[in-house]
């Protein structure tokens, strides 16, 4: 018997945001009857969603430690994105409607919620296997590094080196990791909604008005795309973090799972525009439009995962790098 059947909502929820991440909630929903009735397109996979299936999925957002950080506009313009048909006429009005959850719940169908109940819990099962990545490659950078110094005399031969366990990452580590996810989650999918003939696109239904040149922007200028204004303006470091994540899942799963954006050509290609010098990765991107993936990889289930932490009380500027 579902021990859940017998919950009121409100407890339901109290669980579920007790939780907080969404591998959990997608587990939920396919071993309980009653939240599978929830959200579940079943045979009206377009009809509007379950409002207790949106509560939920509200509750979630407000106590996850990652979306607070206004990373939940991201997870409502990929549901938007999700509709049976994107009407926007072109990519800027798409990027200029208000994408909140009292403005998306009233087009939100039944298979764009659970759809991107998956989404979110498909990022969360990446963003542990890049943290964990990104770990094991410093942990080996720095003991090549050390071994590298003692052959040349730089440190005395004690023995093998034990690198000290620092704990699980920082609150601080984890959000860039989950926002470099998020906006490489949103960009697959506008090129997916906005292509002629999308590889892999959110819902195969889908049609979109929107001109190439749109298309052939973020193609050829994605580094200097906000991700509908989500991207804090001037930092380049966001990109670098950005462009990590996206060169660890293509190492990681290949180009059949992960393949990168190809250089679509447009009149101004060959003439971009002049970009003021403020750090490296300004004359990085001035030269170079380096290929971000154009399709999210999947995660297996079977992979280890954990809830992301409490953020600080106060949060620092001075975060630790990669």
């Amino acid at each position: 018997m579902d021990g859940l059947r017998s919950l009121p909502h409100e407890l339901l929820a109290m669980s579920i945001g007790y939780a907080a991440d969404w591998v959990s909630l997608e587990s939920l929903i396919l071993t309980s009857p009653l939240l599978a009735a929830l959200f579940e397109p079943g045979e009206f996979p377009d009809a509007l969603a379950d409002s207790d299936a949106i509560y939920l999925v509200k509750e979630n957002l407000q106590a996850n430690p990652v979306m607070t950080s206004e990373l939940d506009r991201y997870f409502f313009m990929c549901a938007a994105l999700r509709r049976p048909s994107v009407t926007d006429s072109s990519l800027a009005d798409f990027l200029a409607r208000d994408f909140s959850l009292e403005t998306t719940k009233t087009t939100m169908t039944r298979a764009s919620l659970r759809e991107m109940v998956a989404v979110a819990a498909n990022i969360q099962r990446l963003a542990c296997i890049c943290l964990t990545s990104f770990l094991t490659r410093l942990r080996d950078i720095f003991s090549e590094d050390l071994a590298r110094a003692r052959f040349l005399g730089g440190f005395p031969d004690l023995g093998p080196y034990r690198l000290q366990d620092v704990g699980p990452p920082l609150w601080n580590e984890e959000s860039r990791v989950y926002r470099a996810l998020w906006h490489l989650q949103l960009f697959a999918d506008i090129l997916g909604t906005g292509t002629a003939t999308p590889p892999t696109p959110p819902r195969p239904q889908q049609s979109s008005s929107w001109s190439q040149s749109d298309i052939m922007y973020l193609q050829n200028h994605h580094l200097r795309w906000s991700g509908g204004g989500q991207l804090p303006s001037g930092q380049y470091d966001t990109w670098f973090e950005i462009l990590e994540v996206s060169g660890c899942l293509e190492a990681l799963y290949g180009p059949d799972d992960a393949p990168v954006t190809a250089m679509a050509q447009s009149d101004d290609a060959s003439n971009p525009p002049q970009i003021e010098f403020r750090s490296s990765i300004g004359y990085y991107i001035s030269s170079y439009n380096p290929p971000l993936i154009s399709k999210m990889p999947v995660a297996s289930r079977d992979t280890a995962v954990w809830a992301p932490p409490e953020p600080p009380i106060h949060l620092s500027d001075d975060v630790r790098w990669w």
